[in-house]
């Protein structure tokens, strides 16, 4: 896609948003049985946002596996099968991004990110987050923001999304090696409002609306607290400056109480000890690829203790994996841990011989400790496995050094 494009896409959006009328009507939710018609004011919205679901499917920020997506949308419509008709459609994509977000588009499109998925322990958690963002279209939460003038926040928002969005064209084009967690925040912030980004009455309404939905499709309540609890957990290490969507950690922990809330209303409303469905098996292994993946992202930015934390569940679950001894090797190298890195190294090429990159990198970490000859064997092996490496001649100068 080219940068005008992306600049076009960013700047619509949020324009709309801004300048739309302020005026608070009273507005139906989206229902089952009931007609979708859209309002006068939503029309634009929606166009605008299909636009930018189209190009966001044709980048290469979609993960791509298939049957994971067939699992996460299942799971979706587990919860909402009572509440919209067939037609209507609402459905889950995965975006290659370590952060701990989803977000939702007026259309109904909803966003999950692989680093939400990575720091997720079952199935009841993520129905929570799908639940949560369900509400959010179904109850019109983008065109009751539009049209509420409480959104003081409004022109700020519109600055900041036409800022990334102009932020993230450069990167994709080249002039900014950070380019894609540019355009995922932009995706956060303009597509629509993530579980962070809506006001707070909305985001309770979201909350509350998604754990009755949880809860009725036969989930166990119990986890949703326990899915924003990981959120806190994931975020709580970050050194940046964190988006704005992101809000507050007493934001956040004010939510955690109440769902908390939410659960002992309903153990008393029960007047049963409540439980349900959790699936923690299946969950890890159907996300067992996105916790690799997305702990090699968690490790390109520097976040070391998010990315441990996903290779240890990994490695709890399949262990004798080649790929996750690798990222070990990698995260401890980094952590300044030489031993350690050298026997995960050594663990992912006993594994698989035939797997080059752990080769190299064992080779570096040869190097850097001064045992030039073991260094140039495993790079002979690197070179050997993979001729055509764009880092070919880079790693020959070291093995004519």
């Amino acid at each position: 896609m080219k940068s005008r494009a992306w600049i076009r896409l960013g700047l619509v959006l949020p324009a709309t948003l801004f300048f739309a009328s302020c005026a608070s009507t009273k507005i139906s939710n989206i229902e089952k049985g009931k007609e979708l018609k859209l309002y006068d004011d939503e029309v634009g919205i929606w166009k605008n946002s299909e636009e930018m679901q189209k190009s966001l499917l044709k980048s290469n920020f979609i993960y791509k596996d298939e049957a994971l997506s067939a699992y996460v949308n299942n799971i979706l419509h587990k919860l909402v099968q009572d509440s919209v008709d067939d037609k209507v459609t609402l459905r889950a994509y995965i975006v290659e991004d370590p952060n701990f977000n989803a977000s939702t588009t007026p259309t109904g499109a909803i966003f999950v990110h692989t680093g939400l998925l990575a720091n997720l322990d079952n199935e009841a958690q993520l129905a929570t987050i799908l639940g949560h963002e369900a509400t959010h279209f179904l109850h019109r939460h983008a065109l009751k923001s539009q049209r509420s003038a409480i959104n003081a926040t409004a022109f700020f928002s519109f600055v900041q999304i036409s800022a990334v969005a102009g932020a993230g064209a450069l990167a994709y084009n080249g002039y900014d090696p950070r380019g894609a967690d540019l355009i995922s925040q932009y995706i956060g912030l303009g597509v629509v409002g993530s579980i962070y980004g809506y006001s707070r009455d909305l985001e309770k309404e979201a909350d509350e609306t998604g754990f009755h939905l949880l809860e009725k499709a036969g989930y166990d309540p119990r986890e949703s607290k326990k899915a924003f609890e990981n959120l806190d957990e994931a975020t709580k290490d970050e050194k940046k400056l964190a988006p704005y969507f992101f809000q507050t950690h007493p934001r956040v922990k004010e939510r955690i109480k109440n769902f908390d809330n939410y659960i002992k209303n309903l153990s008393k409303e029960k007047n049963v000890d409540i439980a349900g469905i959790q699936n923690a098996d299946e969950f890890i292994h159907m996300t067992k690829d996105v916790l690799l993946f997305n702990a090699e992202l968690d490790l390109k930015r520097n976040r070391p203790k998010l990315a441990q934390k996903q290779l240890e569940k990994f490695d709890k679950y399949f262990p004798d994996n080649y790929m996750v001894h690798f990222l070990f090797g990698k995260l401890f190298n980094m952590e300044k841990e030489t031993v350690k890195a050298q026997e995960e190294l050594e663990k992912s090429i006993s594994l698989n011989p035939d797997f080059a990159d752990s080769r190299k990198e064992l080779g570096l970490l040869y190097w850097k400790d001064n045992e030039k000859e073991n260094a140039r064997v495993q790079f002979g092996k690197y070179l050997s496995l993979r001729p055509e490496a764009q880092d070919a001649s880079y790693i020959k100068g070291y093995m004519n050094e």
